[in-house]
């Protein structure tokens, strides 16, 4: 598999078989990455909203065109916090249930 996306390079260390990772607040960092997540999709559903909007506007291809290119970074950075949240909930688990929390 090649890597051509940001999401794909974000990775969260796993307590598992990397050193040091007492610091990570697992439960933390999926919290955080799930109010982002949220964020991001309020954010695209708006700017989705605005292009409906001002496309029944005549000449506003370029700023269409911009916000179109914005929902697309939004729809990957969303991917990314979306795939901590996963790893982060997950470690939080196994976590949780190792040390009997």
């Amino acid at each position: 598999m090649s890597t051509r996306k940001f999401y794909q390079v974000v990775s969260l260390p796993d307590f598992r078989y990397e050193t040091d990772c007492s610091g990570i607040q697992y439960d933390e960092v999926a919290s955080d990455c799930e109010s982002k997540s949220i964020s991001i999709l309020d954010a695209i559903n708006f700017i989705s909203l605005r292009i409906f909007e001002i496309s029944e506007e005549e000449n506003k291809k370029d700023e269409i065109r911009n916000l179109s290119g914005v929902i697309a970074d939004l729809a990957e950075i969303g991917l990314a916090t979306n795939k901590i949240l996963n790893s982060a909930s997950y470690y939080s688990g196994l976590k949780d249930g190792k040390n009997g929390a």
